[in-house]
């Protein structure tokens, strides 16, 4: 009997807070110079009060910033930015970027808009470390245009002029260093963010790379979802097989999103099937962010229920990705591909149920080949979150305030 839960939210939307509103701003700090188009340029930042779940006297700010869009031109994007209670040592805090999971594409799931923020249990440990962290809301989130979602230079600007910026704002007292952490989607992001770091060097400096479950690959996830959705439904497993399909679904919806964003001219509907074609719309207009998310598994749900086959659910196209625009779109946008030049940690369940092993697994591979450091940490029998469990984000914490220690 088919025994689907009332909701699924994934990686950090499970963990952030579904209803949308902006923190109170207590005061507004100067603004920056120079030209208002410059990208990684520092523009504002406004006071917020600090999350529950860090440490007393945490500072919190949003801060806006310039970035190149993926239409061209500079756009504007933000960042929550948290500093340690305390004296800042000498030279300054040393930086830890957060890149946060899947949240979605709509303005209202933006990690800094929730009333709620649900990645400060990581963010607690990171500061525990004495590391100021820079959280990057990502290009389109909560602010101009479409979250170009898994499109690489978007997401690795997205963090490098944070950090550009961060350094340039006067009210900040942080050192030339830096690390990047991220979790599913934002696992992908610190990949290429770190591929791309030397655009940044004049500013900071990087020394770490950690990835908890990262996306890549998507093409050989899709596939090997599908395979798995298919031998679970032969297994009789049908709550199994539909969590994969609602996966599928769901972060298949936002692929498609980004990749419109960056080729304008792609026609959604041609990827999906009749159940998702009116639905995908939603993800770019949910309020609240969750809005999406209920309404695919409420249709996932009511398709199954009615006897259907849940490998024949009319969502996402099994070959989706093999329309040569897409196909090219996909291939031009992999990570994993470029030497880091700093040591790469990464850390995987071994039944992730978004992420299979099997991409990661062949991901450290190719990083591997062309000439990285890379640590493959798998968390047997662990899910998609156990790889941003506390224990495993207090290990990486300090891992990389070793490496951020030095001139």
């Amino acid at each position: 009997m088919l025994n689907l839960p009332s909701i699924f939210l994934f990686g950090a939307l499970r963990r952030t807070a579904l209803l949308a509103a902006a923190a109170l701003a207590l005061s507004l700090s100067a603004c920056g110079g120079g030209s208002d188009n410059e990208p990684g340029q520092f523009t504002q930042s406004t006071v917020r009060s600090t999350p529950s779940g860090l440490p007393a006297g945490t500072s919190t700010k949003l801060m806006r910033y310039r970035m190149e869009a993926v239409s061209g031109g500079v756009t504007e994007a933000s960042a929550l930015v948290f500093t340690p209670p305390g004296t800042a040592p000498a030279g300054g805090w040393p930086v830890a970027v957060w890149a946060h999971g899947t949240t979605g594409v709509a303005d209202s799931c933006a990690p800094s808009a929730a009333t709620q923020y649900g990645d400060a249990g990581t963010v607690a440990l990171l500061l525990a470390q004495g590391m100021a962290v820079v959280a990057p809301d990502y290009e389109g989130l909560g602010a101009p245009g479409v979250h170009p979602y898994y499109i690489r230079n978007s997401h690795a600007l997205s963090v490098l002029r944070a950090v550009e910026a961060a350094m340039r704002d006067p009210g900040n007292r942080f050192a030339p260093r830096w690390a990047v952490i991220g979790h599913s989607q934002g696992g992908s992001v610190a990949l290429a963010a770190a591929e791309e770091a030397s655009l940044i060097d004049r500013v900071s400096q990087l020394r770490s790379v950690v990835l908890l479950a990262p996306g890549s690959d998507l093409v050989g996830t899709s596939a090997d979802l599908f395979r798995q959705i298919d031998g679970l439904e032969a297994q009789g497993d049908l709550d199994a097989a539909a969590l994969f399909m609602f996966y599928l679904n769901f972060n298949g919806s936002f692929v498609l999103q980004g990749a419109k964003a960056a080729q304008p001219a792609i026609n959604l509907q041609n990827y999906l099937g009749a159940r998702m074609q009116p639905l995908v719309g939603l993800a770019l207009t949910a309020q609240p962010c969750g809005q999406f998310a209920q309404a695919v598994l409420d249709d996932l749900t009511t398709w199954a229920r009615a006897g259907n086959r849940i490998a024949s659910y009319p969502g996402i196209r099994r070959d989706w990705a093999s329309e040569p625009v897409m196909a090219a779109l996909i291939e031009a946008n992999q990570v994993g591909r470029v030497r880091v030049g700093v040591p790469v940690r990464v850390v995987q369940g071994t039944i992730d149920e978004q992420v299979p092993l099997t991409a990661t697994r062949r991901l450290v591979a190719g990083m591997r080949n062309v000439g990285n450091s890379v640590e493959l940490v798998e968390i047997p029998n662990g899910d998609h979150d156990a790889a941003v469990s506390a224990a495993v984000v207090a290990e990486a914490a300090l891992v990389m305030r070793t490496r951020l220690r030095g001139p």
